[in-house]
């Protein structure tokens, strides 16, 4: 029992629902009663557990011996499920040695999916698909983040169980001597927070007490989970995604409605074992936490999964004939978010889903047909407009323009990345139910085969549909994207043509003004010339001013004149021939010549001068090599030319053989033929050496 004021105020508020089920005497009998009893008179009560039950047992049903006891405790805590095993005296519920029960994080809490099946004792843990309305949900969260921050720097003082874990002994909540209270048949939403009062936070002081005591010290709480907590759990924030979902922008665009429903992913822990002491009785232990829909409580009739397991209506409308039974009732509620909600219309989520796609399919046909009309308009444009580049900008803008596309995409993403975590659920809910029937394996469900199987069965075919659905509308938006690039890139391609265009005739105006000017600038020059007052020039006798004749200074000035702008203009309509020749002369003719005049540049036998040849060598055939490589890139025709190593080897074998043939000549003068052939491969080699090296 928690020694903490809020800790025995979760216990005394939070009421753990006692269902016993009696074989049905016809099909329209009542076959069970149904209390809520006090975490703290079930749990922490000195009374054995059958003496509560005698006491709060209907006399309708005294003497009868029920099939099965349905323990549900309304939270994931692991405190609470523990105890409760303690006084059934059952034995563990089967979480030790599995990483994750209680972990720091709340986030990061949970117990992996799995069944165990054994011969008296069968139990289950599977997430399963819920709801919440988004500002409790909020709320919520908020609510833990504080909590967690608080918790952690006052954790040094912080104690919420006593050391020794002693059970308190309260007085029960049963009132033993009072009258016995009636059967409870058709149980309502009323008992879930009598008078509890709710804060500004939308939680009720009992939540809050359960999460203060439980949350952190010790980890026992298990918080419920929206899609992207459950899935992005690695992640410390998801609020933006929360406040995203498909079925908050669906609420948001349609109903116009800021409070709404927002799927959840909760936790059924789930046990049936034979209750020691009474004769093959079966006991089910649940555990799973309540949910809070938009609307009054008289509205939400689907929200007490509990109820919803007892009641007899459409499929369910036969009684439950055993603890195998009930445990596929179970089962099957819990699982049945998609299948059983659908005449609720704020609880239709898969229509939401179907909605949200359509939507989006419809824009994105909105939008080719603006992009195809757009298209047309900017392809008859006429060039004569007066506002033709205006017109056009606009049309470019327009049809260029995929934010809107953009915004499509990434909502059609996020729709199937929750259909995927959808998905993900319902295959981990059919491998634990899988092993819960397989009779291979000891299970005992098989003959539940049938409805619980069809179920997931139909659930995963529809949303395998709709995320069908949504690809083909994610594809058509990839496809409009990508027409739009391609336009871009057509429409950039034709841009830089019309520059290209409108660049060549003004390099062609540039052209004839550089003409006239050649043609004109030495006229101009020879004029100025031939007007100076020069004592050789001709002069006028009267006057004595210079005074050529006509004949002989058109000859002087248009023939000089011609002779220098000819070739300029020759060479200005062929620049780039000119161009090529000058680099051919510098970079292939001259380098030919210095190559061959290194060769009659005497060394003196000085090894410096030679090393500085040689060098000088090897970086003239590297330029004249990388000439020709670029020359035949330039031309696309291929040059194959030696490369530098080729280049280094023949001028070795040159300088080993003239450069110093006077030095090996010496040599075998003085030693025998083999041995002079020895001293020579070695100084070749370390003259290849030394090459190499100056090469890296």
């Amino acid at each position: 029992m928690p020694t903490t004021a809020k800790g025995r105020l979760a216990c005394e508020n939070s009421q753990i629902i006692i269902t016993e089920l009696h074989a049905p005497s016809t099909e329209r009998s009542v076959s069970h009663w149904t209390l809520p009893v006090s975490v703290e008179s079930l749990l922490y009560d000195q009374r054995p557990l059958s003496e509560i039950l005698n006491s709060v047992r209907p006399t309708t049903f005294g003497g009868q011996r029920p099939h099965c006891l349905w323990f549900h405790v309304p939270e994931n805590n692991l405190i609470w499920v523990e105890d409760l095993f303690l006084k059934l005296e059952f034995p563990h519920p089967g979480w030790n040695g599995i990483t994750g029960c209680s972990d720091e994080s709340p986030l990061k809490r949970g117990i992996p999916a799995h069944a165990r099946v054994d011969e008296n004792f069968t139990s289950a843990f599977v997430p399963f698909l819920s709801y919440e309305k988004n500002t409790k949900q909020y709320s919520r969260q908020n609510y833990v983040q504080r909590t967690q921050r608080h918790d952690v720097s006052n954790q040094a003082t912080l104690k919420v169980f006593d050391q020794s874990n002693s059970r308190s002994s309260k007085n029960s909540s049963v009132d033993r001597n009072g009258p016995e209270p009636e059967p409870v048949r058709n149980v309502n939403l009323d008992w879930m927070a009598p008078n509890s009062m709710l804060d500004s936070d939308g939680l009720d002081e009992e939540e809050k007490c359960v999460i203060d005591t439980y949350l952190n010290n010790p980890p026992a709480l298990h918080i419920r989970k929206t899609l992207d907590q459950y899935f992005y759990h690695m992640l410390e924030s998801t609020s933006e995604r929360d406040q995203d979902q498909v079925v908050s922008r669906w609420a948001r665009r349609v109903r116009k409605q800021m409070t709404h429903n927002i799927l959840m992913v909760d936790q059924l822990w789930i046990w049936q074992c034979m209750m020691p002491g009474r004769n093959g009785l079966s006991a089910i232990v649940t555990a799973f936490p309540g949910r809070t829909g938009v609307g009054s409580s008289t509205e939400r009739t689907y929200d007490d999964l509990r109820a919803r397991v007892l009641a007899r209506s459409g499929s369910r409308k036969y009684p439950i004939q055993g603890p195998h039974h009930l445990v596929g009732r179970i089962l099957a509620t819990c699982f049945g978010l998609f299948d059983d909600l659908q005449g609720q219309d704020m609880l239709r989520f898969m229509a939401m889903f179907e909605d949200s796609i359509g939507t989006i399919d419809n824009r994105e046909s909105e939008l080719f047909k603006k992009f195809e009309k757009d298209s047309t308009s900017l392809q008859h444009l006429s060039k004569k407009s007066y506002s033709f580049d205006d017109h056009r900008r606009t049309l470019l803008e327009q049809l260029l323009d995929i934010q809107q596309e953009t915004k499509l995409l990434i909502e059609i993403k996020d729709i199937r990345d929750e259909i995927k975590i959808c998905l993900s659920i319902v295959d981990i809910q059919k491998q634990v139910f899988a092993q819960m029937s397989d009779p291979n394996k000891g299970g005992k469900f098989e003959y539940l085969d049938t409805h619980v199987r069809s179920l997931l069965e139909s659930t995963q075919y529809a949303f395998n549909r709709i995320n069908v659905q949504a690809e083909a509308v994610q594809d058509k938006l990839n496809t409009l994207m990508d027409l739009k690039q391609k336009a871009s890139n057509a429409w950039e391609a034709r841009s830089a043509r019309e520059v290209a265009v409108e660049a060549g005739k003004q390099g062609n105006t540039m052209l004839v003004f550089t003409i006239v000017t050649i043609i004109f600038l030495p006229l101009s020059f020879m004029s100025s010339f031939f007007a100076l007052s020069i004592a050789s020039f001709p002069k006028d006798q009267a006057s004595g001013q210079t005074n050529w004749p006509l004949g002989l200074v058109s000859g002087y000035l248009f023939g000089i004149s011609l002779l220098i702008s000819i070739p300029l203009i020759v060479i200005a309509m062929n620049v780039q021939i000119f161009a090529s020749l000058l680099r051919n002369l510098t970079h292939n003719h001259l380098v030919s010549i210095a190559i061959c005049l290194i060769k009659f540049v005497p060394t003196f036998g000085s090894s410096n001068i030679q090393g500085y040849l040689h060098k000088c060598n090897v970086r003239l055939h590297k330029r004249r090599h990388v000439y020709f490589q670029e020359t035949s890139w330039s031309t696309g025709i291929e040059c194959k030319l030696p490369s530098p190593l080729e280049l280094r080897a023949k001028m070795d074998t040159k300088f080993s053989t003239s450069a110093n043939v006077l030095d090996f000549d010496e040599k075998a003068a003085t030693v025998s033929a083999p041995e002079a052939t020895e001293s020579r491969t070695r100084n070749r080699a370390r003259q290849e050496e030394a090459c190499v090296k100056e090469e890296v």
